[in-house]
């Protein structure tokens, strides 16, 4: 499933393609959807122009006059941490943490040097603070790699982003930290039954 940076990034190519333009036709590819797509709805934003496009978490807004269209691609503030929740299982959490997928918790937890099962009530302020700082880090990253390509996200020119390239543990289990001063591995668990890499020596 594409992730906020990728679907950043799929929002500036559209908006720099299709801004203005005009719906001309609806056309509906797949009526299996996990909720039903009205055609007759649709059919109202014929002939509107497309004002802008802006984001909200996961999903793309496009903006015409006095109507919105909420799109979500599919498949292809302030830490509030004395909950009884680890801090993986708190970060990936939509209510709290809106838009921040699994790949960039691994990364961001990586960068704090924070262990992802680390109970929430452990987290001293300080690293609370580090950990808002390298989430903005990670994605900021991630946004201007063109995101990240790991089965087959493509922006709309058809090109692969390359942040995975870069990643320090995602997908990298039994390998070095790469972390030049750490003599750890990265070791791979299940947690919530999604895939977490953190390093043996550095995350605690």
């Amino acid at each position: 499933m594409p992730e906020l940076p990728e679907i950043e990034i799929v929002k500036r190519s559209l908006f720099k393609m299709i801004n203005k333009a005009r719906i001309v036709d609806i056309k509906i590819n797949n009526k299996d959807l996990r909720y039903k797509v009205s055609h007759t709805s649709l059919k109202k934003l014929i002939n509107k122009k497309i004002l802008r496009i802006s984001r909200r978490s996961k999903y793309l807004i496009f903006h015409f006059k006095n109507k919105l269209l909420l799109v979500h691609l599919g498949m292809s503030g302030k830490f509030l941490v004395k909950r009884k929740k680890n801090i993986k299982n708190l970060l990936m959490d939509q209510t709290f943490v809106s838009g921040l997928g699994n790949i960039y918790v691994n990364e961001t937890l990586f960068l704090s040097k924070i262990h992802p099962l680390r109970q929430c009530n452990n987290v001293e302020n300080k690293s609370i603070k580090n950990i808002i700082s390298n989430i903005k880090k990670i994605l900021k990253i991630s946004i201007n790699r063109g995101g990240s390509s790991i089965k087959d996200f493509k922006n709309i020119y058809g090109t692969n982003g390359n942040f995975q390239d870069f990643f320090n543990v995602y997908g990298r289990e039994n390998k070095n930290c790469s972390r030049i001063s750490c003599n750890g591995k990265i070791k791979k668990i299940s947690i919530s039954n999604r895939s977490s890499f953190y390093c043996t020596n550095c995350q605690y």
